[in-house]
């Protein structure tokens, strides 16, 4: 596919390494220089994470925030891919505003997934938890004023993590 940016685009968002990119490359048997900090053995695999703190979709993981950031009830609200706390943040002046507890019904033992969803028109916040155990799914519908309204439990009959590697969706696209 041709990028239908000029040539000469020098752009710092749309050159260099931030230019689209229309083909994947795998990185297999790279030279490995230097070693790694001990205490990240194991960060994203719990079976064998160090870690006994920390909590998440997999548990044993820091929740960092950092995925996604949107504004609800005028707040803004940034979120952990892996399913964590909401870190509520002043929106013109970063001002920490705390964790979302929803008038203590934050499922503290779920967590919320990032990409959260605001309905602009209605003011409410849909979201979603993932879990790797059954039930592996949840959603859940929080008002514009900060209340957690409606929250449920997805039967899919899979885990709830839907995002996938690209060889993973081809192959079970051609069903393999």
């Amino acid at each position: 596919m041709l990028s239908t940016l000029p040539a000469d685009d020098d752009h710092p968002y749309r050159s260099g390494a931030w230019r689209p990119q229309h083909v994947e490359y795998d990185a297999d048997g790279l030279d490995v220089e230097g070693e790694l900090p001990h205490d990240l053995y194991g960060a994203e695999n719990p079976q064998v994470a160090i870690r006994q703190d920390g909590w998440g979709a997999r548990g044993r993981m820091k929740d960092a925030a950092s995925t996604d950031v949107i504004v609800h009830a005028g707040v803004a609200v940034a979120s952990f891919y892996q399913c964590g706390d909401l870190y509520r943040l002043d929106p013109l002046t970063l001002n920490d505003l705390g964790k979302a507890t929803w008038n203590g019904k934050f499922p503290r033992d779920l967590g919320v997934s990032a990409h959260t969803k605001v309905d602009d028109h209605a003011g409410e916040l849909l979201f979603f938890n993932y879990r790797t155990e059954q039930p592996y799914l949840h959603y859940g519908l929080v008002d514009a004023r900060e209340r957690l309204t409606e929250f449920g439990t997805i039967h899919n009959g899979f885990g709830g993590l839907v995002r996938c590697p690209p060889r993973a969706r081809a192959r079970a696209r051609v069903g393999r």
